[in-house]
């Protein structure tokens, strides 16, 4: 997992100097986004803020917009690290606020409103379990 910062950081480095050595005038995001989807939990949408989002239909962004996300992305790997290295690449609950272990169930009677001129519906075999 830590290697995987580390590849990452290294590969940015590379690609903006690619950029900075270049006279083109575009260039392709996918030169950095592909990398950033190495980091851990991307898949999860983790990084999606530093993902660079192209200008044009072909994938392609100016080139002194891409220096200047691609330099701020390795600002923020490079100083957020330590902290990058202790996440899990994923985790339970997906969703923020739970705490990741099963609520107690709920005991719980239910019957059926059934409008009168409806007939009432055979009830369930087996007992419902609630979950809050």
């Amino acid at each position: 997992m830590a290697r995987d910062i580390d590849a990452v950081i290294a590969a940015l480095k590379v690609a903006l100097q690619e950029a900075e050595r270049s006279d083109d005038v575009f260039w392709k995001v996918k030169a950095s986004n592909r990398w950033i989807d190495q980091l851990p939990g991307a898949w999860l949408g983790r990084w999606r803020h530093l993902r660079l989002a192209a200008e044009y239909s072909d994938g392609q962004s100016g080139r002194d917009e891409f220096i200047g996300h691609v330099r701020a992305t390795l600002a923020y790997l490079e100083t957020n690290r330590e902290a990058i290295r202790g996440m899990r690449a994923w985790s339970w609950p997906l969703r923020p606020g739970q705490t990741g272990r099963p609520a107690d169930p709920i005991e719980a009677e239910f019957s059926e409103v059934t409008p009168p001129d409806q007939k009432q519906l055979p009830k369930p075999r087996k007992g419902v379990r609630v979950v809050k």
